[in-house]
């Protein structure tokens, strides 16, 4: 009976990732990360097929069927409808290389449609910036300006690149994380930003507990400063550096389950040193805001080089 059970429920896991192999692509249309995932059993389920290899769970299944007592598990729904389905009778070398030919075809277009859905969505994303951003540089004839690699072109570039793409958001956080090494140590996740607006999610985790079972306070004012800091520098031309001054918190409950920090401010136009405040609002799963930071920035424009002529 355990044998019958385990090659039964081997044979429906086998069944299982077939499907995913085939029509796991689509999930990666509404969620880009499963990607990281799809695409190694893809390779592998199209590599076995073209090949002529084995599965390691046949040979396994077979001895599981043998132990069992093949004949005493006829009938079941097992044997007459899923084991047919992964192997089909009068299946020749020719079918299976049909068969993987059309898994390759299927995947590479639903990896098109996905790459091209987010291209759209990078266009647009780009039309949404300032005009100064857009325009300015190619206006003034000035194209160093948009060579330059200030921290906010770097951003903006890096995430339009990213973004976009499966597992993009997460590669763009880990990369801010090691260049931004405190920062990192809540490991955050940037969910959207663009200029003067940033979401980030921080995951509720032992590294940032405190003795409550909550969110530490110094983990949450941590989120706050790095939401209004990525709206800001995001939106800043590279003629305008900014630098923190001041942070305060405002706690409002106690903070538990994945954090999502939202920061939305204005883009001021800059021609004087000046201190602008921006406020980020972080949300519990039960969208509760939890902690509200207020950062105090100093913008102004960048000083000219100590050589540049006068």
């Amino acid at each position: 009976m355990l044998y019958s059970l385990a090659a039964g429920t081997l044979v429906a896991v086998h069944a299982l990732f077939v499907a995913f192999v085939v029509l796991g692509g689509l999930l990666v249309l509404r969620w880009p990360g499963m990607a990281w995932v799809h695409l190694p059993a893809a390779v592998w389920g199209v590599m076995i097929e073209l090949a002529g290899w084995v599965c390691p769970l046949t040979p396994l299944e077979n001895r599981l069927w043998a132990e069992a007592g093949r004949r005493g598990y006829e009938g079941g729904f097992v044997e007459h409808y899923l084991v047919p389905l992964l192997y089909p009778v009068g299946m020749t070398r020719g079918l299976q290389v049909a068969l993987g030919v059309l898994a390759l075809l299927l995947n590479v277009a639903v990896y098109a449609c996905a790459i091209r859905k987010a291209r759209k969505r990078r266009r647009q994303i780009a039309a949404r910036q300032p005009c100064w951003y857009r325009g300015s540089a190619t206006a003034k004839g000035d194209e160093s300006m948009r060579e330059t690699a200030d921290p906010g072109e770097r951003l903006r570039t890096l995430w339009h690149r990213l973004s976009g793409v499966p597992g993009g958001r997460w590669l763009f956080s880990r990369l801010f994380a090691v260049r931004v090494p405190y920062s990192g140590t809540i490991r955050p996740i940037v969910l959207e930003l663009e200029p003067g607006h940033a979401r980030v999610a921080m995951r509720d985790r032992r590294r940032v507990r405190n003795h409550l079972q909550s969110v530490h306070a110094i983990a949450l004012m941590n989120l706050g400063e790095l939401s209004t800091g990525l709206a800001l520098t995001c939106g800043l031309p590279s003629s305008v550096r900014g630098i923190l001054v001041e942070l305060s918190m405002e706690y409002l409950k106690k903070a538990r389950g994945t954090l999502i920090a939202d920061c939305r401010c204005e883009i001021p136009v800059i021609r004087e040193d000046r201190v602008v405040e921006i406020t980020s609002r972080i949300h519990d799963p039960a969208g509760e805001v939890v902690a509200v930071a207020r950062a105090l920035w100093r913008v102004g424009p960048v000083p000219p080089p100590v050589d540049a002529p006068r």
